[in-house]
């Protein structure tokens, strides 16, 4: 049996890209998404 380079994700646990679409779409994602680098000015305007 081989080994997996990358480590298999926790039950539930969404990438965020999954989370991204799931909050576009109004669904339910498992967190609040992190947003390092914050919300433009230009964003909240609109």
């Amino acid at each position: 049996m081989s080994k997996s380079s990358t480590s298999p994700r926790p039950q539930g646990e969404m990438t965020s890209a999954e989370r991204f679409r799931e909050i576009m779409r109004f669904g339910s994602p498992d967190r609040v998404p992190y947003f390092e680098e914050g919300i433009r000015d230009e964003v909240i305007k609109a």
